[in-house]
C-alpha cells in the first residue's frame, strides 16, 4: 500500500483526477486524502463525499489553492457554515466566493468578515458591492477593495472621493 500510496501522491501533482486510480482503502484514509489535497486543492473534487464535509479536509485544500476554487467541491453544509467560511477566509479570502449565496447577501455577516479580511467584499453579492457603507468599510482596511466595488460606485466621482479619503491607496484600482 505504501508504494500505490506515493505512486498516487506523486501523480497528483500533474493530475489530479489521478485520486480516482487509488485503492477504496486510500480514499477512505482521511491522513492520506489530507495529503492529497495538500498537494493539489482541486483534489477535493474527487474525494469521498464524507471528506467534502470534513473541515480539516477542506481547510487543508484552501490553503494550497491560491484562487479560491476549491470550495466549490465542498460540501453545502461547509459552504453555509458561518463559522467555517470565517476561518475559511482567513486563509484565503477569495473562497468567499463560493460561500452560499446566503452568505454572501448577509450584509450583517460580510461586515464582519471585512474587519478579518477587506478582500472577501470580491465575494460578496452584488447588491452588497453596491452598498456605499459596505465597500467603504472594505476600503478602508484594503485599497484594492475599491477595485471589487460594484461599476456604478466605481464610476461615481463623489463616491471615489470619499474611498480615497479613508484609504489614498484606493485611488491606485
Amino acid at each position: 500500500m505504501n508504494e500505490e500510496k506515493e505512486k498516487i501522491l506523486a501523480a497528483v501533482k500533474s493530475d489530479v483526477e489521478a485520486l480516482q486510480n487509488a485503492s477504496q482503502e486510500l480514499k477512505n484514509d482521511k491522513d492520506f486524502i489530507i495529503q492529497v489535497v495538500s498537494i493539489n486543492g482541486y483534489a477535493l473534487k474527487y474525494v469521498e463525499e464524507n471528506f467534502k464535509n470534513d473541515k480539516d479536509v477542506v481547510l487543508a485544500a484552501i490553503k494550497q489553492d491560491v484562487y479560491g476554487h476549491s470550495l466549490k467541491y465542498a460540501s453545502k453544509d461547509l459552504k453555509a457554515n458561518k463559522e467555517f467560511i470565517e476561518e475559511a477566509i482567513t486563509i484565503n479570502p477569495y473562497v468567499f466566493r463560493q460561500a452560499d449565496i446566503s452568505l454572501r447577501q448577509d450584509r450583517k455577516y460580510v461586515l464582519r468578515l471585512i474587519e478579518k479580511n477587506a478582500l472577501v467584499i470580491e465575494g460578496a453579492s452584488e447588491e452588497l458591492k453596491n452598498d456605499k457603507e459596505v465597500v467603504l468599510k472594505a476600503v478602508e482596511k484594503n485599497g484594492h477593495a475599491l477595485s471589487y466595488a460594484s461599476e456604478d460606485l466605481r464610476k461615481n466621482k463623489e463616491f471615489l472621493q470619499e474611498a480615497a479619503s479613508v484609504n489614498s491607496d484606493a485611488m491606485e484600482y
